[in-house]
């Protein structure tokens, strides 16, 4: 089904923001308004997932694959590149972290080689931050600062990818429908906030209970 109905109403919207960094809670609206409707996503698990789980809207049942059983990190990119190989004329987009990519974005040669295109939108803001809050709420104290900024857009290019850096909300215009759906995979560095966090994490309050013995 064409999307040009919808398409350039988004893009033209997204032109009128003057949003200077799309914020973490923003950017999982902002993907589901100017992505198909029919787009399946695949979330890793970091500080992302849950603003991508509170924020994200899908139109179908199938429309979203998350591993939230172990938590573990890249379970989000091998299942988007399974969806994408078993659903090639969607669009699918992983949306994971920075240190999770870093962990396993090495799975990009593998789409590149064999024409799958998935999207990823990585949430780029140089920290493992849910690991970083989690230690502040649980001891206090966390780790120091992050990594080094990385340009996620050049690696994809090095792989033979494409990659597009989302700085501001009106960049997202740029994401078409030819290059969601098309065969050369996709990286979006979207640069968030790295102060931004989650209000309330129920992981952190779990690993509270920790090694605490049970009233009886």
């Amino acid at each position: 089904m064409s999307t040009s109905a919808w398409w350039a109403p988004l893009r033209s919207c997204c032109r009128a923001s003057s949003l200077t960094c799309p914020a973490a809670r923003r950017s999982p609206r902002s993907l589901a308004w100017i992505l198909p409707p029919d787009t399946i996503y695949g979330a890793d698990i970091g500080e992302h997932l849950l603003f991508t789980l509170h924020y994200l809207r899908v139109q179908h049942s199938d429309g979203f694959l998350g591993h939230l059983g172990l938590g573990s990190m890249g379970s989000g990119i091998g299942s988007a590149i399974g969806a994408k190989v078993a659903h090639p004329d969607r669009a699918v987009v992983c949306v994971c972290g920075d240190y999770g990519f870093q962990m396993f974005g090495n799975e990009l040669a593998t789409c590149v080689e064999h024409g799958i295109g998935v999207v990823f939108a990585i949430f780029n803001d140089s920290r493992m931050r849910m690991v970083e809050n989690g230690l502040s709420m649980l001891y206090g104290r966390s780790l120091i600062g992050g990594g080094p900024a990385i340009d996620y857009a050049a690696v994809a290019r090095a792989y033979g990818a494409d990659g597009l850096v989302i700085e501001r909300a009106e960049d997202f215009a740029a994401i078409t429908e030819e290059r969601v759906r098309g065969r050369v995979p996709l990286v979006l560095d979207v640069r968030v906030d790295p102060t931004a966090s989650f209000g309330v994490n129920a992981r952190v309050k779990t690993i509270h209970t920790f090694g605490v013995p049970d009233d009886d």
